[in-house]
C-alpha cells in the first residue's frame, strides 16, 4: 500500500492484507506482485525482486505452485519457477530475482527489451500443480507452539525494482 517518489514518476504497491489461495484451473496474478514502472534513461537493466511467504493449504498433500513472471503481458518463459512446500502446512520464504535486460534485440522468452521508454507493469502469477496439491501465498501456518494465538497470520510481501546503467 505504499507509494514510493522515483525519477520516473510514483510508484503504487498493492497493499496485502488476506492470504492468497490458488486453484489449478487457471493462473493467478499474486497480489503484492504488480508494479508499473518506467526506468530511468539511460538504463540498461532493471532488476525486479519479489519476496513473499508461500505454503501448502491441505492437511493431507504437499503443495506445489507453479510461478510466471510477466512483462507488459507477455511472459518471460525462461524466468518460470515450480516451488513444492513437503508435508501439510509446511511454508517457507520464496524470494523470486529477475533481471530485464534493455537494449538489442527483443527477447520475449528472457523478458529483454529493445527499449523501455514509458510504464510497463510487471508482475507475477501463480497456481497450484492440482486438486491434491493445493497452495497459498501470503500467510505462515506454524509460527511459535500450538498455544499461540492469532495463527496463521498474514506476511505481507516485498517488492524491489533495481535501475541498473543510469548514468551519474
Amino acid at each position: 500500500g505504499s507509494t514510493i517518489a522515483t525519477s520516473g514518476g510514483n510508484i503504487t504497491l498493492g497493499n496485502v492484507t488476506a492470504l492468497q489461495e490458488f486453484t489449478d484451473s487457471s493462473f493467478a496474478d499474486i497480489t503484492g506482485s504488480s508494479v508499473s514502472y518506467v526506468p530511468p534513461s539511460g538504463t540498461t537493466q532493471v532488476i525486479y525482486t519479489f519476496q513473499f511467504r508461500a505454503s501448502s493449504d491441505n492437511t493431507n498433500n504437499d503443495g506445489i505452485m507453479s510461478c510466471n513472471f510477466l512483462i507488459d503481458g507477455t511472459e518471460a518463459t525462461d524466468a518460470r519457477i515450480v516451488e513444492r512446500f513437503g508435508n501439510a502446512y509446511y511454508d517457507k520464504v520464496v524470494t523470486f530475482t529477475w533481471g530485464i535486460n534493455i537494449g538489442g534485440s527483443a527477447t520475449a522468452a528472457t523478458g529483454r527489451l529493445a527499449s523501455w521508454t514509458s510504464a510497463k507493469t510487471l508482475k507475477m502469477q501463480g497456481n497450484e500443480h492440482g486438486s491434491g496439491n493445493q497452495s497459498q501465498v501470503h500467510i505462515v501456518q506454524n509460527y511459535g507452539g500450538n498455544a499461540v494465538s492469532g495463527r496463521p497470520f498474514v506476511v505481507k510481501p516485498c517488492l524491489g525494482i533495481t535501475a541498473i546503467g543510469v548514468p551519474s
